[in-house]
């Protein structure tokens, strides 16, 4: 039977290929995918609905105290089932990591946009291997030796003179794995095909300059919705902070 289970945590780590979370061990080549998603639903209590009958059935009754049992399990009943309909429309959102088994799990971070730069650094880890430990705080929503380029998170990017952001080895490895792919998907007559061929050909060389004046060059083209719609999230991610 599938399973969905929240953890409850401060921290989870990323090690080579396991995802531990407090007690619980996650491989990831068993992740099919990683999705940030409302939590489920309260399932409806059916002795709500066994107690909402028999206050109906109290109130035909012509017996005074059987009359009022049946009304107080009719209004039991009714603020029951409001309460359930409130509580089911402001769900909070979660981390939802989907086993290739069935079984989910999910996991609650108050700042969403953090929970987004986790999602892609699991993602950016299901499809390439990295081999240091990724610790990520999600009360104080940072993240430690992340291979991607987080905002003011801590990563493996280092900062040269001037602020200049450095591709490191690890993202042009994912930059031209996924370009290829992406290159490979888009229409050939298009401006985003034209764009991809060339940022593609400066990340084969690993040219930082020419790779991002291209991104600078077709901005328009890397954040389009033809873009967006064929490329990872993790590519998309990250080619917006270089650009």
């Amino acid at each position: 039977m599938n399973e969905a289970r929240e953890i409850q945590t401060r921290n989870l780590k990323v090690k080579n290929n396991v995802i531990i979370i407090n007690n619980v061990l996650l491989q990831i080549s068993n992740i099919s995918h990683v999705n940030i998603e409302q939590e489920p639903k309260k399932k409806l209590n059916y002795i709500s609905v066994i107690v909402l009958l028999l206050g109906l059935g109290g109130l035909v009754r012509k017996i005074n105290v059987i009359q009022i049992m049946g009304l107080f399990f009719c209004i039991m009943s009714i603020i029951y089932f409001i309460w359930l309909y409130i509580i089911n429309l402001d769900r909070e959102k979660y981390l939802y990591i989907y086993m290739n088994c069935g079984n989910s799990y999910f996991i609650y971070c108050e700042n969403e946009m953090f929970l987004n730069n986790v999602m892609d650094v699991i993602e950016y880890c299901i499809n390439n291997h990295y081999s240091k430990e990724i610790n990520i705080d999600l009360v104080d929503c940072k993240l430690y030796n992340s291979p991607l380029i987080m905002g003011n998170t801590k990563s493996n990017v280092v900062a040269g003179d001037n602020n200049r952001v450095i591709i490191n080895e690890a993202d042009w490895k994912m930059i031209q794995d996924e370009l290829i792919k992406v290159y490979r998907k888009l229409p050939q007559s298009s401006e985003e095909y034209n764009a991809s061929e060339k940022a593609l050909n400066y990340a084969l060389n690993r040219d930082e300059k020419g790779f991002k004046a291209v991104l600078k060059e077709y901005a328009k083209s890397f954040t389009s919705d033809l873009f967006s719609g064929v490329a990872s999230g993790v590519l998309v991610n990250l080619l917006s902070k270089l650009i």
